[in-house]
């Protein structure tokens, strides 16, 4: 399993068998607290990434019409 240093952000792998124990302390920052499990992106933020691209390819697509259009 993987831990984020909640400190300056560097991603560390759990200790134990398995790797289900977190890390004692960060091997960059030295930190003993802080450090959570990593998680994935939220749906929200990965919609939102769809709707901004779908903004984008519509206006270029847009663009490139009204272009040839004359």
């Amino acid at each position: 399993m993987a831990y984020v240093c909640s400190q300056c952000h560097t991603r560390l792998e759990g200790q134990g068998e398995g790797g289900t124990e977190p890390p004692h302390r960060c091997t960059t920052c030295g930190a003993e607290a802080g450090l959570e499990k990593e998680k994935g992106v939220p749906p929200a933020m990965r919609y939102f990434g769809f709707v901004v691209a779908g903004a984008a390819v519509a206006a270029l697509s847009g663009s490139i019409v009204s272009r040839l259009a004359g």
